[in-house]
């Protein structure tokens, strides 16, 4: 299985992951510590640890696993598994994995691990480039591989990708527990997984965790699980255990099988599709590596190299090669198309459990038994990474698109990691071990089955759990009963919430009534209000103006009392003339008359005064009571307004929950009209199995009438090349006469421009012979200048006499050369139809002998015609009743 989204890894780090990486950082701190002045050299420091611990076991007579460490030259060339140390990189070398009991196998293998001084010694060794003594020179640090990649090799198909297509839903067994997940796989382009279980391979939804389809496998019970690289092909492996094993593929659009290959003794247990499709190769306990070909389940290759069951294996995604591990650690690499060996990996201690390819095929992945995931190079076939995985032992592993690494095991963990083996997330502890995993199309998602069956849905950005997937999917007529019992649940509650929100509503109608009769009686009490202070503001504003009347008033009358006392001091001092004093007289007599009128007009403007501040008095007591009374309004609606708020909360929340019920009734409902038109579904492709027989007896009499069509087609085709022919000289003939027309209206238009060209030519003479004339009588120090002028006029005469032969050729020859095109037309097209009506002869002929070998044909046609038609009508009825999506 690889799944997972393009992403740029990086390069391979010179840290080690796990376990050897602290004990190389801690060494290395000690070893500077101790002294770096005296590098660590085999001679003086390595040799007497071995003396002391390993020689016993690794000498030149016993040289257990082909290991002799009693001479540097020997330590050099390793052992039987190929070379144990790797110059400046501790974490790399199997020596010091080994000694540092981070890896199997531990070494010594009986008693405890070396002393972390000795330890301390054999890292800052290897770190310093293994010397043999002081004076050696360190060997050359060997470059890492680099585990980036650089670009994504891409198997997507154009447009959208593969998805099931109203596949049944019924499960083809049913119980009350789930089983072990025996194998989990991801689409690699689409939100699909699939799961295997006992009797059939579940798939999934990834985005919506929702079933999608259930693919039977009544040969017993799948083991293995892999889509093609482009997602259209599913493939199972599996069988009954020590009797019958086989690989089946399925359209993962439509479900249909599309082949079933291998007829072992025993079930399946690893199996993998290449890319185009054209090869599936399958593993089983009978230790054998088998390759077919699946257009026609031809073996291709039978590989009997393995010393145990054979537990994984997988095609690199370009096709070329072939990878296998069995149960004894086994791990080989092959050709594909031949089945020979191309590089043998040793390494593990225990079973495979795993094998998948990064996406550009030059690394593969490998997960042990032994708790450790190993990347490994193919341009050497050697390795390049190792990492302990899982403590206890590692399960499964895969390669996602992006070059990251999804794995579970024995520690109760499932992880996921990059290119370099540093881990990225690692998901809750499961109860029980998980024993299956993948990432999601988009690498969002891991998905992780444990021994009990439960499978959980995890978020690769912070290992929370999504959901959770079933393994044993109940009956659709349990679903059925289920949601049946649940609309009873939901209506109840349904009918509960609509009787609290209609109570709520009516509180609330009755409140905002009352609160719209304290708005009018607010209202009304402003208007009152209101008219009384204009009307005070009125009596205000006259008794001002009576007052300033009072005023003016009482300066006239002080003035002309003045007035008075001055005209009788004047008439007293006017004794002698009494003319004077009778015209005084007459003056006191005039303004005393005025001075009673303005006094008069003073008492009116008094009793006004004292009836204005009677009414004033009379109206501020109105405007103080109606002011009260506002008030006492605003108090009660803001009161009422209150009390509103809260029954108006109290309503929308009684609304949000009759929402709720709503939506969950409609859910629930949904549901049943859902798994009703899933059992018609399943009837449908019930029924749609009677088509094998039609559809095969339709094959063999389309096999009967191919000669007959082949020779129909030929002369088909001739005909239709014949017609193009003809066609094409129709257009050519049309053309040419359309060119003659052409032609023969722009002569015309021809002429006049020869005439107008020949004209400039004739102008560009005489002006030419001008200058010639005028240079005659001319100084020679300026003919320079007229030379010029007549170079750039020779130079125009011959532009001009190009253009006027130019035009006096297509004057000329351009009607005759067009009438000659158009008779060779002419006779082409006469030539093209001949040869029409000899291969629309020869096609009649071959249509007539194809209508015979039709004839038993249409029948058979026709009856699977009318099969399909009945399955479409079956199909649309089916989409009727399919309730639209929530």
């Amino acid at each position: 299985m690889t799944t997972g989204s393009k992403q740029t890894t990086e390069g391979l780090s010179r840290a080690i992951i796990g376990l050897p990486t602290f004990l190389f950082f801690c060494s290395s701190l000690i070893a500077s510590a101790d002294g770096a002045d005296k590098k660590s050299n085999y001679d003086e420091h390595v040799r007497p640890i071995f003396a002391d611990r390993c020689l016993s076991c690794h000498n030149p007579d016993k040289a257990k696993g082909g290991l002799d460490l009693t001479t540097y030259t020997a330590t050099m060339q390793g052992g039987s598994s190929g070379e144990i140390v790797s110059s400046g990189d501790p974490g790399s070398s199997r020596l010091f994995l080994s000694v540092s009991h981070a890896e199997e196998p531990k070494m010594p293998p009986k008693g405890e691990k070396l002393a972390q001084d000795k330890l301390n010694l054999i890292s800052s060794w290897i770190s310093g480039g293994l010397l043999e003594n002081s004076g050696s020179k360190a060997k050359t640090t060997k470059p890492s591989f680099n585990l980036a990649l650089a670009t994504t090799p891409s198997g997507k198909p154009e447009g959208p990708p593969p998805m099931p297509e109203h596949l049944p839903l019924e499960p083809a067994a049913t119980s009350a527990k789930a089983a072990t997940p025996l194998d989990i796989a991801s689409s690699p382009w689409a939100p699909i997984i699939a799961v295997a279980v006992p009797k059939q391979v579940l798939l999934y939804n990834s985005l919506s965790l929702q079933i999608s389809g259930i693919l039977p496998f009544p040969e017993g019970t799948p083991t293995t699980l892999s889509f093609s690289r482009n997602g259209s092909i599913l493939i199972a492996g599996g069988g009954r255990g020590g009797k019958s094993g086989l690989v089946v593929g399925w359209e993962v659009k439509s479900g249909k099988r599309v082949f079933e290959i291998g007829a072992e003794f025993d079930a399946v247990m690893a199996a993998d599709i290449t890319s185009d499709h054209s090869m599936v190769a399958l593993g089983s306990p009978g230790r054998r590596i088998k390759i077919y070909a699946t257009k026609n389940g031809e073996e291709i290759a039978n590989i009997k190299k393995h010393t145990d069951w054979v537990t994984s294996l997988a095609f690199s995604p370009d096709g070329v090669l072939l990878a296998t591990g069995d149960r004894n650690g086994g791990l080989f690499v092959w050709e594909s198309n031949t089945g020979n060996p191309f590089y043998t990996l040793k390494a593990h201690s225990k079973s495979i459990t795993a094998i998948s390819w990064r996406s550009d095929s030059n690394v593969v992945a490998s997960s042990s038994e032994d708790g450790s995931i190993r990347l490994w190079e193919m341009n050497e076939g050697k390795q390049v990474k190792n990492w302990t995985g899982h403590g206890g032992g590692a399960l499964d592993m895969a390669f996602t698109e992006d070059g990251r690494i999804a794995s579970c095991g024995r520690d109760r963990l499932a992880k996921v990691w990059d290119g370099n083996g540093t881990q990225k997330m690692a998901t809750e502890a499961f109860p029980e071990i998980p024993v299956a995993t993948c990432l999601s199309h988009d690498g969002k998602k891991i998905i992780v089955g444990d021994w009990n069956g439960e499978i959980k849905v995890f978020d690769t950005a912070d290992g929370k759990v999504i959901g959770k997937v079933l393994g044993n999917p109940p009956s659709i007529q349990t679903r059925i009963l289920n949601a049946s019992e649940t609309v009873k649940d939901t209506k109840s509650k349904l009918i509960e919430e609509e009787k609290i929100y209609a109570q709520n509503l009516t509180l609330l109608k009755i409140h905002t009534d009352e609160i719209e009769t304290a708005k009018n009686n607010l209202n009304e009490a402003q208007a009152n209000h209101n008219q009384s202070v204009a009307k005070l503001k009125s009596a205000t504003d006259s008794l001002t103006k009576n007052i300033k009347e009072q005023g003016v008033l009482n300066e006239k009358i002080m003035t002309f009392n003045e007035t008075l006392k001055s005209l009788d001091v004047q008439i007293s001092g006017s004794a002698e003339d009494p003319s004077k004093i009778t015209q005084l007289k007459e003056t006191v007599t005039k303004t005393t008359g005025i001075l009673q009128s303005h006094q008069s007009e003073l008492d009116e403007t008094k009793a006004r005064e004292i009836t204005i501040r009677s009414e004033s008095s009379t109206t501020q007591q109105t405007v103080n009571a109606l002011m009260a009374d506002i008030k006492t309004a605003e108090t009660n609606l803001q009161s009422l307004s209150n009390e509103n708020t809260k029954l108006d909360a109290s309503v929308k929340d009684a609304h949000t929950a009759l929402q709720s019920a709503q939506a969950k009734n409609h859910k629930s409902l949904h549901q049943i009209k859902y798994w009703e038109a899933q059992a018609f579904n399943v009837k449908r492709h019930q029924k749609n199995t009677e088509r094998t027989p039609l559809s095969d007896g339709l094959q063999e009499l389309t096999l009967a009438m191919n000669n007959a069509q082949s020779i129909h087609d030929t002369a088909s085709n001739e005909t239709q090349s014949a017609d193009e022919t003809l066609k094409n000289t129709d257009n050519i003939v049309s053309q040419k006469q359309k060119e003659l027309s052409i032609q023969t209206e722009n002569l015309p238009k021809l002429k006049g421009r020869l005439t107008l060209e020949q004209l400039l030519v004739k102008h560009s003479q005489a002006t030419i012979q001008s200058i010639r004339d005028a240079m005659n009588g001319v100084s020679d120090d300026i003919k320079g200048e007229f030379q010029s002028a007549l170079e750039k006029e020779m130079a125009l005469l011959n532009q001009d006499q190009a253009k006027a032969n130019k035009t006096q050729d297509l004057v000329d020859n351009s009607i005759p050369r067009a009438k000659a095109s158009l008779e060779e037309a002419i006779t082409n097209r006469s030539a093209a139809e001949i040869a029409l009506n000899i291969k629309t002869k020869s096609k009649s002929t071959a249509m007539e002998k194809l209508t015979e070998a039709l004839a038993s044909h249409g029948t058979a046609a026709d009856k699977l015609s009318e099969f399909d038609k009945s399955m479409e009508k079956m199909f649309q009825e089916y989409l009727g009743i399919l309730p639209e999506p929530l």
